[in-house]
């Protein structure tokens, strides 16, 4: 059991790390916009926009947000 249990475990504790960075970083941008579809009916429409570049920003400017952390200068 232990050989499937690390593994599985070390795999979830990544993908919680990617996204928790992917919300902190605010990357996904959402747009809803409600539209009328041919039949008459709305229809609720969801687009996604990906930063990467704020992505990439977040992850560089780490060591500058633990100094500030630590120094007790929020």
């Amino acid at each position: 059991m232990y050989a499937f249990f690390k593994p599985v475990l070390l795999i979830f504790v990544i993908v919680s790390l990617f996204f928790f960075i992917l919300i902190k970083s605010k990357t996904v941008e959402t747009t809803t916009e409600l539209v009328t579809a041919p039949s008459g009916m709305p229809v609720q429409t969801t687009s996604y926009t990906w930063h990467w570049d704020r992505f990439g920003n977040y992850i560089t400017s780490t060591p500058e947000r633990i100094k500030k952390y630590f120094n007790g200068s929020n």
